[in-house]
């Protein structure tokens, strides 16, 4: 298939091969840009994120059935008066005319 040396003729294998060769490299080179084209693209990689996500919360989180469920507890009123029954105490205080005489310089 080869031609070696300085030979004028070559069998007709070789250009043929040397076509299906370049052919096939095309088509493969193509192969890889519509697949890397294709995963560039946000819409398919958000789909596809969005369908493991959803195929991992439902194997985490069983739907229970309708003979487990219970009844929501009551939930507590909206308003409610919050007393202290503590003393009064001052959780932090500034000395502010100390802090700006250290503030000034002398």
């Amino acid at each position: 298939m080869l031609a070696i040396g300085n030979h004028p003729e070559v069998s007709v294998i070789l250009p043929v091969a040397e076509g299906v060769a370049v052919l096939a490299v095309i088509a493969m080179i193509r192969a890889v840009l519509v697949k890397a084209f294709a995963s560039i693209q946000l819409a398919p990689v958000l789909s596809a994120i969005a369908a493991r996500g959803r195929v991992v919360i439902d194997d985490l989180y069983r739907r229970p059935s309708i003979s487990d469920r219970q009844p929501a507890p009551r939930l507590p009123p909206l308003r409610r008066t919050v007393t202290w029954s503590g003393q009064q105490a001052v959780l932090q205080q500034l000395d502010l005319p100390r802090l700006l005489g250290a503030s000034t310089p002398p």
